[in-house]
């Protein structure tokens, strides 16, 4: 520890100026002189050197690993919509939506489907028909063994260019690359309000189903038939409607029957 000390000298005579400069003078070599006995102490200042070992930092940058998911953590789905200035009609390509647990996700993945692309899947290139304008047209979806029937609301006017060839291509392949990405699902069948003919008349065809080749698959007359009661979306409960049947048994708040098929035209 060193020890300051400040000295307040005023000086009144010349002489006097002179003695204090030497007694000053002859201080400053007394303090220089002060441990330089003879005294021969070796002092080894290499030895006194102190190292000091700097901690060197070897943490590695943190990286944050992104998973290219293109849709929110649980369920999901595909929907699959066609490719802008694609020369192909029938070309189409997947995007991922996710789902809300325990649902009927035939029926999420039409939901999601009929809804558009979202504003980030056109910047990728999604071309649609459908979109907010056909969000909700779809009532049911029920699978019935490896077909799955999907039942939608009058759509028609909501998208009148579907009706041309190459329209007509681009939203079967959108519907049936949705409905064929379920294992289970070997055939498909569209229907507006419960009626086959009146979907595929809408695209200058008859009633079909559709497999997994892209063939078209002719139906019998009755499931051909343009008449309520002949294709129920559900086999539980029926939708709001006129249907066909015969009375088994009647109870104030509950009607039991057969249901049946009101044929009309050329069916």
């Amino acid at each position: 520890m060193s020890t300051e000390t400040v000295i307040n000298v005023r000086i009144r005579k010349p002489w006097a100026g002179l003695f204090l400069i030497g007694f000053l003078i002859g201080a400053a070599f007394a303090i220089a002189g002060c441990g330089d006995g003879d005294d021969d102490v070796a002092t080894d200042t290499s030895s006194s050197t102190s190292t000091t070992e700097l901690a060197t930092s070897t943490t590695e940058p943190t990286t944050t690993s992104s998973s290219s998911t293109t849709g929110p953590a649980g369920p999901t789905v595909e929907v699959y919509y066609g490719v802008a200035d694609s020369p192909d009609c029938g070309e189409v390509e997947p995007f991922e939506r996710g789902i809300a647990d325990e649902v009927d996700i035939y029926l999420s993945a039409f939901e999601q489907l009929v809804a558009g692309p979202t504003p980030e899947e056109a910047s990728a290139g999604a071309a649609s028909f459908f979109s907010n304008a056909t969000a909700g047209v779809v009532k049911s979806a029920v699978l019935d063994g490896d077909l799955l029937r999907v039942d939608f609301t009058d759509l028609r006017p909501l998208i009148p260019n579907a009706s041309t060839s190459c329209g007509s291509e681009a939203l079967l392949a959108q519907l049936n690359s949705t409905a064929f990405q379920f294992t289970e699902v070997q055939r498909t069948r569209y229907l507006i309000d419960g009626n086959c003919s009146e979907f595929a008349n809408w695209l200058q065809r008859d009633c079909f189903d559709a497999d997994r080749s892209g063939a078209q698959l002719d139906l019998p007359v009755n499931e051909r038939a343009a008449g309520a009661g002949c294709t129920p979306s559900s086999t539980d409960t029926l939708p709001e409607g006129r249907w066909f049947g015969f009375v088994v048994d009647a109870e104030e708040e509950q009607l039991s029957f057969d249901l049946a098929c009101w044929f009309t035209g050329a069916a």
